[in-house]
């Protein structure tokens, strides 16, 4: 059964997604206590965080493992909207999502949130805000993939319509991507750019 946006009323009921009598969506972002810091609010044509002028926050860091043994044996998805990480979480158990609130709110100081993780992939949509968003983040997170998505598409709708082989491509091209980024920087011959290029150890 699906709720909000299609995705399964059990990841949002686990996130705290509530719809309210007159339709409006409220969805919480919680600080790593789990303590509520501001609701975005979806209404029919807009929305908006309630309170207003509150500092913003990652989508989704509540969820992300406290023990650092548990983080270094875990991929991150860092999704450019709420809905993209949800449904992310929907078709990837065990792996652990989180969203920015919008494509142009990067802050530098949230790469503590990314750090405990080897691997980290950066999901904006398949648009020009989406791409800046990924090279805005790989700046101050330089271990992190950008996954380049096709024109017009995001995690969501992906996932939903291809299930998780949907996006998976876009993530191995990704891992291809670091491989060979990786082996440019570090190999001193072209032998030594091959074998790096074949072997795990980039990783």
């Amino acid at each position: 059964m699906t709720g909000w946006k299609g995705i399964a009323m059990g990841v949002l009921a686990e996130a705290g997604v509530e719809t309210t009598a007159s339709g409006l969506v409220r969805v919480p972002f919680r600080d790593r206590d789990r303590r509520i810091v501001v609701h975005k609010v979806f209404g029919r044509s807009r929305s908006w965080y309630d309170p207003p002028g509150v500092d913003l926050i990652p989508f989704g860091i509540e969820t992300l493992p406290v023990s650092a043994w548990i983080a270094e044996r875990s991929a991150l998805l860092v999704c450019e909207g709420e809905s993209d990480a949800l449904c992310a979480r929907e078709h990837f158990t065990g792996w652990h999502a989180v969203a920015l609130p919008g494509a142009g709110v990067w802050r530098r100081y949230w790469r503590r949130h990314l750090e405990p993780f080897p691997v980290v992939y950066l999901l904006g949509d398949g648009d020009e805000p989406g791409q800046r968003m990924n090279r805005r983040v790989k700046a101050d997170v330089p271990w992190a993939r950008p996954v380049r998505l096709p024109d017009g598409e995001d995690v969501r709708a992906l996932l939903q319509r291809d299930g998780r082989d949907g996006l998976l491509p876009y993530l191995e091209a990704a891992d291809a991507d670091t491989r060979l980024a990786a082996a440019l920087h570090l190999a001193t011959d072209l032998d030594d750019f091959e074998a790096l290029l074949a072997g795990a150890e980039v990783f």
